[in-house]
């Protein structure tokens, strides 16, 4: 792994040879920053018919106790891992098995696997959040063709090529720990989100008008597909610092084991393609907990404003620095 800053450079010069958007990188230093959206006088009426219809105020099916549930996960589950020495062997019992089946599968081996399921994660949580929201951009496949090919090819020709020069390693021969699953995921997800947020940050205070590619709709207008709607270098700077990320474990300097890094890439596409959902549900993450959780209400904000709220997932950036 001595050897991971080489291997960032050569994806992030591969990745723009890619064509991750239709528009242009255009580079103006003479603009300082992305200027903050104005508002504009709208008739009622076009206000009216343009209106998205709102969303259901509960999940269909669920109740409190559900909401309540997940919310006390987070500190029950690791608590029962803990002092539970039968839920300890049963949890990693279930992750060793869940690791045996996942490589059991030929497609498991092919170096490109991590790539598929991360592009099949962005797809589902695109398709599902879209479908719920019921927006113009849920399954319209044909009409919204550019939208959903020009980034999975551009990442998925870049990742390919970075393969061909440098070969996958072999798969691990045993599985994690639950333990230790859990905490290479909620680290690399922290760690993330910690990186992105200055990386967003200077996207926005420094002369990179590429970014303005994915400020194209407002807040009220914002729909999950715009979430891997971007310029060639802000697509470039979010898979390097998502591949610096998985080469790095709290448990040593080898990077993160096979399973942690396939669990953050669904969980991780998740949280990106929710905070662009536009949606304000009690089972979206910023419902849930709402102390430590900005999510799609404070991403909402940001592409309203055009500036502020520069964390992907947390808040804690934001509130310390005060860009909100």
């Amino acid at each position: 792994m001595v050897a991971v800053p080489r291997r960032v450079i050569l994806l992030a010069l591969i990745f723009l040879l890619g064509a991750q958007t239709a528009s242009p990188l255009i580079l103006r230093p003479q603009s300082s920053r992305i200027k903050p959206h104005t508002p504009t006088q709208t008739s009622t009426t076009s206000l009216r018919q343009s209106a998205i219809p709102p969303p259901p105020t509960k999940l269909p099916g669920s109740d409190d106790f559900v909401v309540n549930l997940a919310r006390i996960s987070p500190l029950s589950v690791p608590a029962a891992y803990s002092l539970v020495p039968s839920f300890h062997a049963s949890a990693d019992s279930l992750v060793s098995s869940l690791y045996a089946s996942i490589t059991s599968l030929p497609l498991t081996h092919d170096p490109m696997f991590e790539a598929y399921v991360a592009s099949f994660s962005f797809v589902a949580w695109i398709s599902a959040l879209s479908f719920y929201k019921n927006s113009p951009g849920s399954l319209t496949w044909l009409s919204n063709a550019k939208e959903w090919f020009n980034p999975l090819a551009s990442y998925l020709g870049s990742i390919y090529l970075y393969h061909l020069i440098h070969p996958h390693p072999s798969l691990p021969s045993t599985a994690p720990s639950a333990g230790q699953l859990t905490i290479d995921v909620i680290f690399g997800i922290v760690l993330y989100d910690f990186a992105m947020y200055w990386v967003h940050y200077l996207m926005h205070e420094s002369a990179w008008s590429g970014h303005r590619y994915h400020h194209r709709t407002r807040g009220a207008d914002i729909q999950p597909v715009e979430t891997v709607q971007h310029g060639y270098l802000d697509g470039a700077a979010q898979v390097v610092v998502n591949v610096l990320v998985q080469q790095v474990s709290p448990f040593g300097l080898g990077g993160k084991h096979f399973l942690s890094r396939l669990l953050h890439n669904v969980i991780v596409t998740y949280l990106l393609t929710e905070s662009h959902s536009g949606l304000d549900e009690r089972w979206m993450t910023h419902r849930l907990y709402p102390s430590i959780f900005g999510g799609a209400k404070r991403h909402k904000l940001h592409h309203e404003r055009g500036e502020g709220f520069y964390q992907q997932f947390f808040m804690y950036l934001d509130d310390w620095r005060r860009t909100k």
